[in-house]
């Protein structure tokens, strides 16, 4: 059986498919080369993840019925990371991932990873109306396929319902979920996303693959400032790291603020905004008012808006390496 155009899986899980699997990544189509990347980061930090795409025998091999694998894979994951957006929530087959993630497990960690949404837009009224419609007018022929999709399963395979009537429920309960991880794309020309503490984890003060992800940045900030033709630079390169709290993204931003200071004379820092909006700024213009003799004759800042006016227009006139936490 043809599997739904809307959405691909993936599971981290051992070379025998049977083992429960650790994380279960639900998305729509429309994003897979972003989790094929995700999938090729994890295998880099020496994971195997489970994907739909890997017909080396590992995951999906030609030939065998994946979907049975699929739903066991998400029935029996530790922790599922959903990669919403509006092309996930109007399918049918990412949506059932995210039924049965609660049906069968209400407990179940669940990471969203907002794709071009935000956490307040699951219960904004307009959208909710939008996905609402979409269900009802797909609402006969997804059951049409259901009774497909069981008739393959067979009377003593994997019992799947569909249940449209619970989804309006389900995605609000991922509005309140802790650890969200947003991605904006647009914003930066790249983005390394690492939702799992199961591929960084503390080590003292270093992180288990904490070189890897480094390089990985490196590489993409270099290819961005050759441009497209591999030899004319541009003024910005920028690369955007998310993750959930506590796997060492700051720990990171020190790390590649050490390893650009001898490329940019010296002129390498990391600055760190507020965790929340109730912070103050102060320490953050206190940092901006430490590097500013480096960049400007402007360094008597008191506010501020003072310190960032200050340090764009020494941006304007060095050549600089920022990492920037907490943006």
């Amino acid at each position: 059986m043809e599997r739904g155009k809307g959405s691909r899986a993936a599971a981290v899980g051992g070379r025998n498919y049977e083992a429960p699997p650790f994380i279960f990544l639900s998305h729509s189509g429309k994003q897979k080369d972003f989790v094929t990347d995700l999938y090729q980061a994890l295998l880099r930090v020496r994971h195997r993840p489970f994907f739909d795409k890997d017909t080396t025998g590992l995951s999906l091999p030609p030939g065998r019925d994946y979907s049975v694998r699929i739903f066991q894979a998400c029935h029996g994951c530790k922790m599922a990371v959903v990669v919403l957006s509006h092309d996930y929530i109007e399918n049918l087959w990412p949506m059932l991932e995210l039924q049965e993630f609660f049906l069968h497990d209400p407990e179940r960690l669940i990471y969203p990873l907002f794709y071009e949404l935000r956490p307040a837009d699951l219960s904004n009224g307009k959208n909710m109306k939008r996905w609402k419609d979409r269900w009802s007018k797909s609402r006969r022929r997804w059951h049409q396929r259901m009774v497909e999709l069981q008739n393959f399963l067979g009377p003593e395979g994997l019992k799947i319902n569909l249940d449209i009537d619970k989804w309006e429920e389900n995605l609000k309960k991922l509005q309140y979920r802790s650890g969200e991880v947003r991605l904006c794309p647009g914003n930066c020309d790249q983005y390394l996303c690492y939702a799992s503490t199961a591929s960084a984890s503390f080590n003292g003060k270093d992180i288990k693959g904490m070189d890897m992800m480094r390089q990985e940045i490196v590489n993409l900030l270099e290819r961005q400032s050759r441009g497209c033709n591999n030899s004319i630079e541009i003024a910005v390169a920028k690369v955007g790291v998310h993750g959930i709290g506590g796997f060492g993204k700051s720990t990171l931003c020190k790390s590649l603020a050490d390893f650009f200071a001898d490329k940019f004379c010296g002129k390498s820092w990391w600055l760190e905004f507020p965790s929340s909006v109730t912070d103050s700024y102060m320490n953050l213009v206190e940092q901006i008012k430490a590097i500013l003799p480096s960049l400007s004759s402007q360094s008597d800042v008191s506010n501020l808006e003072q310190a960032m006016a200050a340090l764009e227009a020494g941006l304007q006139r060095n050549k600089v390496f920022l990492a920037l936490d907490n943006v």
